[in-house]
């Protein structure tokens, strides 16, 4: 059984549609897929994109990200009320959205939000970052309780046996995987992710941890945990992603 990771899928976009309707039938059916988030932002394209993964892989592991929980066009619902219908919506789909052990490993998603950790927003990111604008949250809820709320929400869990931990989020969970500089960077720098999630996932020992929202495929090592991000992305971003699956796991002989 071997474990695979793809996140940002964007399917309300036809070609990445069409990239996951394309997928094997037969060639995944006794491996493990991990989808960090943003899938699409509409409930029927997340529906339709989860099922079809399910039915080509032998489990599938999801958190949703940022553009699932838009509500610009859903009238009377929150963000909050969103994300609770998507985590329903994928058990319906039988799509794994808690731990999922296998013999070996275990695979952990982390539920989380960005907090501005990684810098102050501007008022021109304030203007243009669509999450501002198509997600509703409940008063009082800034980024800071967002995060910390999100947080919350993660199952407890506590490795009782060797099973190696490879936990996955859909937001950076470190400042330093992203570029030092650069004008795009020093603009979406506070909405890319939260030093907290790092800190969740070292309590909780995992030796690789996966990760989307930046569509830039990269693969490092900080501290001992080897973090992965293989986003297919926007269908115009083949410079920096790789548009497959990437394996990340095989069991051991």
């Amino acid at each position: 059984m071997r474990i695979f990771a793809i996140s940002d899928l964007h399917v309300d976009y036809a070609e990445n549609e069409r990239w996951v309707t394309q997928l094997s039938t037969w060639d995944y059916q006794q491996d493990v897929l991990i989808c960090a988030g943003d899938v699409a932002h509409t409930t029927s394209d997340v529906a339709k994109a989860l099922l079809a993964l399910r039915n080509r892989f032998n489990s599938v592991v999801y958190l949703p990200g940022n553009h699932e929980l838009w509500v610009k066009h859903e009238p009377g619902k929150t963000s909050l009320e969103k994300f609770q219908e998507i985590m329903r919506l994928a058990a319906e789909s039988g799509v794994q959205t808690q731990p999922l052990h296998l013999k070996e490993v275990s695979l952990v998603p982390v539920l989380a939000w960005y907090d501005y950790s990684f810098g102050s927003p501007s008022s021109e990111l304030l203007e243009r970052w669509a999450d501002f604008h198509v997600c509703i949250w409940p008063e009082h809820f800034d980024q800071a309780r967002l995060t910390a709320h999100f947080l919350a929400q993660n199952s407890p869990f506590a490795s009782e046996d060797d099973r190696k931990i490879i936990s996955f989020s859909h937001f950076v969970p470190r400042n330093d995987l992203l570029p030092a500089s650069g004008r795009t960077m020093d603009l979406l720098r506070p909405v890319m992710g939260s030093d907290a999630i790092d800190v969740y996932i070292r309590k909780l020992g995992s030796s690789m941890h996966i990760y989307g929202h930046y569509h830039v495929n990269r693969r490092s090592e900080r501290d001992n945990i080897l973090y992965i991000n293989n986003a297919l992305g926007y269908p115009s971003e083949h410079h920096i992603s790789a548009k497959q699956l990437l394996c990340i796991y095989e069991p051991s002989a």
